[in-house]
């Protein structure tokens, strides 16, 4: 984890932004455990929905199931 703050405050300062102790400690709270974890759940979630959405398009059927060819007879 530090070395990605390293590299955070790296690329603030290649950009000329300030990086002061409001800055730093804004990327500390990005980067707890929690967050990028809630981060990661809601990604999986998304990217599942998306998955199973276009698995139901492909994987359609035109015809119910209970809809048969077969003709019905009277065998008495």
């Amino acid at each position: 984890m530090p070395n990605m703050l390293n590299e955070s405050l790296k690329i603030l300062d290649e950009l000329n932004m300030s990086s002061g102790n409001e800055v730093e400690e804004q990327v500390r709270q990005l980067l707890t455990p929690l967050y990028v974890s809630m981060q990661y759940i809601w990604m999986d979630v998304l990217v599942g929905l998306l998955v199973s959405l276009v698995t139901a398009a492909f994987a359609k059927k035109d015809k119910s199931i209970f809809d048969t060819d077969v003709p019905q007879t009277n065998n008495q």
